[in-house]
């Protein structure tokens, strides 16, 4: 375990099926912050209309002034930015550099 290597104390260890597992650091060993690591499948506690289909990673919606983007966070969900014509054509720019 990657805690263990690295020298990093912990305590709670819980694995509920596969669906959820949970470790802690305690506050004495992380300048006074209780830490829960979590693995879980985000997907299974997001509602639906924060999903993304079939493994897509973003979505592209035409707006008056532009468009919005929504782009799936690796953590579950989605984020969104709105972009104006200028921004649009900023963006295609850099993506073309890539």
């Amino acid at each position: 375990m990657k805690l263990e290597e690295n020298g990093i104390a912990h305590f709670g260890l819980r694995e509920y099926g596969d669906f959820w597992k949970e470790i802690f650091i305690h506050p004495r060993d992380a300048f006074g912050v209780l830490i829960q690591i979590a693995e879980f499948h985000p997907d299974d506690w997001i509602h639906d209309s924060l999903r993304f289909r079939n493994g897509e990673k973003w979505a592209v919606h035409k707006i008056e002034d532009g468009c919005m983007i929504d782009i799936a966070n690796p953590g579950g969900g989605k984020i969104r930015i709105e972009l104006n014509r200028d921004e649009i054509r900023k963006l295609v720019s850099d993506l073309d550099q890539v």
